[in-house]
């Protein structure tokens, strides 16, 4: 287990960072090069799509062979890809390359995050999970707040196929590291996976009925958090108060500090699954999206409004991390070895299927009633929900005492 602590994570983070700094030269690119949101959206569009559809699908492969080599072969595939659209850069569109490129990046990465969060629990011991999963949130965390401050500044003095060829290298590396990573067997896992089908696992969310809640508490916080922030945090920044990209910037990067101190505060005090912790996480959730309007009601200059905003989503960090991390970890834990990518692949896929119905409803929401109203709207459900979860466990005692 030290072995895989020493090596996992410079892997993560040298493959997160090279990724990070890549999807944002390659938005920066397409919004140069042709001037309309349009094609940055269909990039974004490409990126989101293998998640949807093609999470269940990965999962079951990741159940039925070796995660590691599953694992080594997607990034080695990653790494030769990005070399190959280097090389290819002056003699093919580069559109079609981005685009190309993105769509089968995105599927390969997935195979890799879905295999070491299906993996943790053949990687480490089962009391050190929710500390895999705070260092893993804080590199995720860590790599988007380094790729924001740094990849505008490389990508002034980088050409784009540079940034092609640095993310195919980082792949290279951790590839490396990967081959050295030690997946440990549990007793009966070859029988698990010759005996659990896709069929099984549904029958397996079905009857378990505290993870069939966990998952749906899980899914509601993905798409109110997408129907009350997602969308109303940029309109916000650049329509009702103007504050400008350089305050969107330090804002944004106060949610990924947040996240960061977050993922540390959840290992340091080993926070666990618990239905009375997701009561309150929705509680405070629907307290600070109702924080947001304030500058509605009481005129405040933009120096205010972005120390406002900055303490809100370094709040917002720390909640999601509270809430993200020990849901996982209670996956993790809980669901056999045999099923897990299938489970954990089906969450993903619908967590990735309510989100864009959340951003699609909120833009309705503020064109037609204005975001304000938008904002009443999300504080209102999320307290709803808080409610109605309350009441779940009080009436619901064996759920309770069970988690």
């Amino acid at each position: 287990m030290t072995r895989n602590k020493i090596l996992l994570f410079p892997s993560l983070f040298i493959t997160i960072l090279g990724s990070t700094l890549f999807s944002f030269a390659t938005g920066l690119y397409l919004l140069e090069i042709t001037g309309k949101g349009s094609y940055f959206a269909y990039n974004i569009i490409l990126s989101v799509l293998p998640s949807i559809f093609l999470m269940p699908i990965l999962g079951a492969l990741l159940d039925r062979f070796s995660k590691k080599k599953l694992i080594l072969f997607s990034d080695f595939l990653n790494g030769s890809l990005m070399l190959i659209i280097y090389l290819l850069w002056e003699r093919v569109n580069g559109l079609t390359l981005i685009y190309v490129g993105n769509f089968l990046t995105q599927i390969l990465s997935l195979v890799v995050f879905l295999g070491f969060e299906s993996g943790k629990r053949e990687l480490f011991t089962k009391e050190w999970l929710i500390s895999a999963n705070a260092y893993t949130t804080a590199i995720n965390s860590l790599c988007r707040l380094l790729g924001t401050f740094g990849g505008g500044v490389i990508y002034t003095f980088l050409d784009i196929k540079y940034f092609i060829f640095i993310n195919g290298i980082s792949f290279f590396i951790s590839f490396i590291f990967e081959v050295f990573l030690k997946f440990k067997r549990e007793l009966g896992m070859e029988e698990q996976k010759e005996n659990n089908t896709f069929k099984e696992a549904l029958k397996y969310i079905y009857s378990d009925s505290i993870l069939k809640i966990v998952m749906i508490l899980g899914l509601l916080f993905n798409f109110l958090y997408s129907l009350s922030v997602i969308v109303v945090f940029p309109y916000l920044i650049n329509n009702e108060f103007n504050l400008g990209s350089s305050n969107y910037g330090v804002i944004q990067s106060c949610g990924s500090g947040g996240m960061i101190l977050g993922a540390l505060l959840v290992k340091r005090l080993n926070v666990k699954m618990k239905f009375i912790n997701i009561i309150g996480l929705m509680f405070l959730t629907s307290s600070l999206i109702i924080l947001l309007g304030i500058p509605f009601f009481i005129t405040l200059e933009q120096y205010y409004i972005t120390v406002l905003y900055s303490i809100i989503f370094s709040v917002l960090g720390i909640v999601i991390t509270f809430f993200d991390i020990p849901l996982f970890t209670y996956f993790q834990e809980t669901i056999p070895i045999g099923i897990i990518g299938k489970v954990l692949g089906i969450f993903i896929s619908l967590a990735k299927s309510v989100s864009p119905i959340g951003v699609a409803i909120s833009g309705f929401l503020i064109d037609s009633i204005s975001v304000k109203n938008n904002l009443l709207i999300g504080c209102g459900l999320f307290f709803l929900v808080g409610v109605l979860s309350y009441f779940k466990v009080k009436l619901g005692k064996k759920l309770y005492h069970n988690l």
